[in-house]
């Protein structure tokens, strides 16, 4: 058992080196071309005694988050459960991931970077259907929970699942679906050595800009109709240049440490200017960000505050432009709302356990408790915590599910069982 829970932790360690790696590699790059990547885009001055500062803090983050919290967390002792393997599982997630797809094409529902204005006149159930499920996150719980027991029809639906994901312009789920496949490795079939792995860590960076392109003139397609033959004819013609820029912007996916710095040299600016906005430590509108959050607020006479987001606010104070969201790690939410952010962060805390415990229950394997701690590292990293509660509530759904699914599996007894106790 020992043995299992150490391979477990090497694939979150992979990852947590990898970020690392970035963010110290990303803080000697920025420094020494005196220009912030990323979002800034090489438009803001870098200053080196800032991106020292926020590697400090991305770092500390990064270990008091993922590793001591969530060490803590997986110390709770609860009820496991063994996995259940109905065919049931298999043939919800294939309708599932049919049904999210048609959306996506259709009607443009999960595609991400989109208005909700742009939804407006799409029919109530299917938005609401889309929402309750978050076919994303349920589907990545899905091939987690069945990583070594894949049936065809469990393979079939990766293929399916990585289709959904491309059409909805997500493609940062191939981070999780290569550590599906570590994992899978590391505890069902031959582990990979360190040099394998590092050649396909390294082939996936290589790869990922084709990825982030078609992303692009997949989003733009549903966004705004571009005409996805003439985008391919542009990019073909200077496919060299947008590569390198795309490879750029890959590699400085795993960082934080930009936005960190910018935020930090311009803590007061920022804080008072966004306070303005949205009131004194007042963290309503983050609460109200997130629809279950929303509809309970208004049940209980609250108002609901939908003013900008840091991320959007943030993403205006660098360029100007409303279209677009910036990340703002874990910390920014301290620079955004002050005092106020303690509520926030307990809030996480809360969200953090609770989806540990549910990971736990599900599973004697640390097959999900591995999605997991990745997801937590991700929030950490760049700051979307209303993201890992659509994770949450993804959690809930599968688990009342497998509920179900495991309740009927016991009332079910084959006909030979039954001739043998005659």
């Amino acid at each position: 058992m020992l043995g299992q829970k150490q391979k477990n932790s090497s694939e979150f360690d992979f990852f947590l080196r990898l970020y690392i790696f970035f963010n110290v590699a990303c803080v000697i790059y920025f420094s020494y071309t005196g220009l912030l990547g990323g979002d800034f885009a090489n438009e803001y001055v870098a200053s080196p005694f800032w991106l020292i500062v926020a590697l400090f803090i991305v770092l500390a983050t990064f270990y008091f988050f993922s590793c001591f919290l969530f060490k803590i967390f997986c110390s709770v002792k609860v009820r496991r459960y063994s996995q259940v393997n109905s065919i049931i599982i298999d043939v919800f997630f294939t309708c599932l991931f049919l049904f999210s797809t048609y959306v996506a094409l259709a009607y443009k529902i999960g595609v991400f970077g989109l208005d909700p204005d742009d939804l407006i006149s799409v029919p109530a159930y299917l938005k609401q259907t889309y929402s309750v499920f978050q076919p994303i996150y349920l589907g990545v719980i899905y091939l987690f929970y069945r990583v070594g027991n894949f049936k065809f029809l469990t393979y079939f639906n990766l293929v399916l699942y990585v289709v959904l994901f491309l059409v909805s312009g997500q493609t940062n789920q191939f981070i999780l679906i290569f550590a599906l496949y570590l994992f899978y490795r590391n505890n069902y079939a031959k582990p990979i050595n360190k040099n394998k792995l590092i050649m396909l860590t390294m082939l996936g960076i290589a790869l990922y800009p084709c990825f982030r392109l078609l992303k692009i003139g997949i989003v733009g397609f549903q966004r705004d109709d571009t005409d996805l033959l003439q985008f391919a004819s542009i990019i073909g013609g200077d496919f060299l240049s947008y590569y390198t820029t795309f490879l750029f912007v890959t590699l400085e996916r795993f960082q934080i440490v930009a936005n960190i710095s910018f935020i930090l040299e311009r803590f007061s600016e920022i804080h008072q200017n966004y306070s303005l906005l949205i009131g004194p430590d007042n963290v309503s509108n983050f609460f109200a960000n997130n629809w279950v959050i929303k509809f309970f607020m208004k049940a209980l006479g609250f108002d609901v505050d939908l003013s900008m987001q840091p991320q959007s606010f943030l993403a205006l104070l660098i360029n100007g432009r409303e279209f677009w969201s910036s990340h703002i790690g874990i910390f920014g939410y301290y620079v955004f709302y002050s005092i106020g952010s303690m509520l926030i962060y307990l809030f996480l805390l809360v969200v953090m356990a609770l989806s540990v415990i549910l990971c736990k229950k599900m599973s004697k394997n640390d097959n999900l408790l591995l999605l997991c701690r990745l997801l937590v590292l991700i929030v950490v990293c760049h700051g979307w915590i209303m993201a890992y509660v659509f994770f949450l509530q993804a959690l809930i759904v599968f688990y009342i599910f497998i509920f179900l699914v495991r309740g009927v599996s016991n009332l079910y007894v084959p006909p030979n069982r039954v001739l043998e106790n005659v």
